[in-house]
């Protein structure tokens, strides 16, 4: 009898202790998807979620979740409310007090957002502006920073969380709002665009209050994350794909990820040493005929690209709207990076080389990014993309747009296949130069007058500004300035189209081009 006592008491301790075992962790989860954020029905959810939750399986941890806003997560980790904190942006000043595991989880940058139909192409753009940031966050400093540094005169509004961030945009709160790139997989159904305006690069990480007893937490996260990263079957690949929809596509080693912002930094410093070594030749007309032929090579790269990949891959429609998307980003960093470095040099005709690119870039990404907008990845609206496209233009030539008057007429819809769309627009990239340069100078109003047809499987366009018009020395037929020309090559080479000149009331053209089927690529 004493001996089975003995053996219950024995089976009892080895219970409590294998219960006392289980390290109890309190994890605080604040609206920020798809990195972290609370599901009504699926509670804590989000990539850092699905992360710590796997480690804490493996380490045999109790995961509890403390649900609130930003700023009262950054007080619970001070006031010992919760142990650990996700998804939180690397500073210097942060960690003062808060320790950060070391291997980066997600790299990250912080851009506006705007309503679709005011996009902010330039930090310019943001003069006089309202701009909604989160409370507690980085974003409000960073934005006192931009407007010392570039003189930029905007007002700073705070909110509590994204959500009502996004009311003040919608309802005129606020003129656009600063988030971070994965913002814009919570703006589903919502009439937001990410605008080209990068303002700041960084790195999340999970983090734990300096010397709240919780360190040891931080060593284990780094050993689990290093080699999730180094298995592209784990957890961390799993809810990339689940929540981005993007699969890992090749392998880094973790040397190569140690040394990867090494090379970022060497690559920046080669870019700039070039572009400083060449500026002086990009000022001579030759070099803007040599970058129109590099735009052409370009395209053809991403067409051949493009291609590949559709013929590569069963899910077509899911991997060409990422080549898409992938396509537009990088042409508005392109934008974003030339507007900041013509802003810091002030230097007229690099400023002038600047906006030439930019304006050439812009009706590329605006095809790519209304075919992205389509059911069939095919074809676009031959006079919305005309009408966008032109107000988009002039809103780059500054007070142009208090003085001429757009008008776009059309009588229907008519497809444009996006090998027909660039170059078309490209073609009103130099229409619209050539009427700023020579028809509205010195403070001159007026007006554009832009004509969209089809007739006989042909789509006819008419251009016409209310300026002086061309010169009566000018033989129409044996164009010679490089404008005219350019848009002559293009109607012609690419269009497989004609283009006839008019000097009656002012500058005018008439541009046939056959219509053509729009095919499925």
């Amino acid at each position: 009898m004493t001996a089975h006592r003995y053996l219950m008491y024995f089976f009892l301790l080895v219970g409590m202790c294998h219960h006392m075992g289980a390290r109890p962790v309190r994890v605080g989860v604040y609206d920020n998807p798809p990195k972290v954020f609370f599901d009504p029905e699926e509670g804590p959810s989000g990539i850092f979620i699905d992360i710590i939750t796997d480690v804490a399986k493996n380490e045999g941890w109790e995961l509890s979740f403390v649900y609130g806003s930003w700023e009262y997560m950054m007080a619970g980790l001070e006031n010992g409310d919760i142990d650990v904190l996700p998804d939180v942006a690397y500073s210097t000043a942060r960690a003062e007090h808060l320790v950060f595991n070391t291997i980066t989880v997600l790299p990250s940058w912080l851009q506006f957002y705007t309503l679709e139909k005011k996009p902010l192409m330039s930090f310019n753009a943001l003069k006089g502006k309202t701009v909604a940031v989160l409370a507690g966050s980085v974003q409000k400093k960073l934005c006192e920073d931009l407007m010392v540094r570039l003189g930029i005169d905007l007002t700073i509004q705070t909110y509590t969380n994204y959500s009502e961030s996004i009311d003040a945009v919608l309802y005129g709160a606020a003129d656009a709002l600063l988030a971070s790139r994965f913002f814009s997989f919570s703006l589903l159904g919502k009439d937001f665009s990410p605008s080209p305006v990068i303002l700041d690069t960084s790195t999340l990480h999970y983090a734990v209050y300096k010397g709240g007893g919780q360190e040891t937490i931080v060593p284990v996260i780094d050993r689990y994350v290093m080699e999730y990263l180094n298995n592209p079957s784990s957890v961390y690949y799993q809810s990339i794909e689940k929540w981005l929809h993007q699969k890992p596509r090749y392998f880094l080693s973790v040397r190569t990820l140690v040394f990867l912002p090494v090379l970022v930094f060497v690559s920046g410093i080669s870019v700039f040493a070039a572009f400083r070594y060449r500026r002086k030749a990009f000022l001579k007309s030759r070099d803007y005929e040599r970058s129109y032929k590099d735009l052409q090579n370009a395209l053809r790269v991403i067409q051949h690209n493009r291609e590949d990949l559709a013929r590569s891959f069963n899910e077509r429609d899911t991997l060409l709207r990422e080549l898409f998307h992938r396509t537009r980003n990088n042409m508005s960093i392109i934008i974003s990076l030339m507007a900041l470095k013509a802003e810091t040099y002030g230097h007229r005709e690099v400023s002038a080389f600047a906006r030439d690119v930019e304006l050439r870039i812009i009706p590329m990404q605006l095809a790519h990014d209304m075919l992205i907008q389509t059911q069939q990845l095919h074809a676009i609206d031959t006079a919305e993309y005309v009408d966008t496209l032109s107000n988009r233009l002039l809103s780059r030539y500054a007070g142009i747009q208090n003085r001429v008057t757009l008008v776009v007429e059309k009588s229907g819809r008519f497809d444009l296949s996006i090998d027909a769309a660039v170059p078309l627009g490209l073609v009103f990239s130099e229409l619209l130069a050539n009427s700023y340069q020579h028809a509205f100078t010195r403070g001159r109003e007026g007006f554009i007058r832009i004509g969209i047809d089809q007739a006989e499987n042909n789509i006819i366009i008419r251009y016409q500004d209310s300026g002086p018009g061309l010169s009566s020395d000018l033989d129409l037929a044996q164009v010679t300035t490089l404008g005219l020309r350019i848009i002559q090559d293009l109607v012609r080479t690419q269009l497989s189209g004609s283009i006839d000149f008019s000097r009656d009331n002012g500058f005018s053209c008439t541009i046939v081009f056959p219509a053509g089927p729009a095919l499925p690529l």
